[in-house]
């Protein structure tokens, strides 16, 4: 069983609103000015095979994240019957 201490979030991990850590403070950012933009097309070819995989085919689509939005953009453009 896992240690419960470690599950815990502990004070100033992201949190709304929260401006301590690498998210809040800039650092993050600093090192990663793209926020990944450039794994988008990966990520969203491997969410299609997901989804085929197991027969989906879902009336909408939302990406809930921090990220630059490139991963719902690269979709549409490998799936052009996406309903977003």
């Amino acid at each position: 069983m896992p240690d419960q201490d470690k599950l815990q979030l502990r004070r100033g991990d992201a949190s709304v609103g929260d401006r301590t850590g690498i998210y809040g403070d800039g650092t993050y950012l600093e090192n990663n000015r793209t926020w990944h933009a450039e794994d988008s097309p990966w990520k969203a070819r491997q969410i299609k095979a997901i989804l085929d995989r197991n027969g989906i085919s879902p009336a909408s689509v939302c990406e809930i994240g921090c990220g630059a939005g490139e991963i719902l953009k690269n979709f549409v453009r490998i799936d052009a019957r996406s309903p977003f």
